[in-house]
């Protein structure tokens, strides 16, 4: 019986990712008059334009939902 050699090259066992997508929110630290319980930190949009985007890419997905 001939023994089977397995390949552990590189070319072989590594995985290629593909870059990752910018975050749509980043923390901003919070303000007096956020809940404190939530922590020192809140989720904001960069600007307008970005939570525009985001708003109607969540409105086109739940109408594609709804209508499957």
């Amino acid at each position: 019986m001939v023994a089977e050699t397995e390949d552990y090259s590189a070319a072989a066992t590594v995985v290629g990712f593909d870059p990752p997508i910018s975050l749509l929110r980043g923390p901003v630290p919070a303000s007096s008059i956020d809940d404190p319980s939530k922590g020192d930190f809140v989720l904001a949009f960069k600007d307008e334009r970005s939570w525009r985007r985001a708003f109607q890419a969540s409105e086109a997905k739940l109408r594609e939902q709804c209508e499957g």
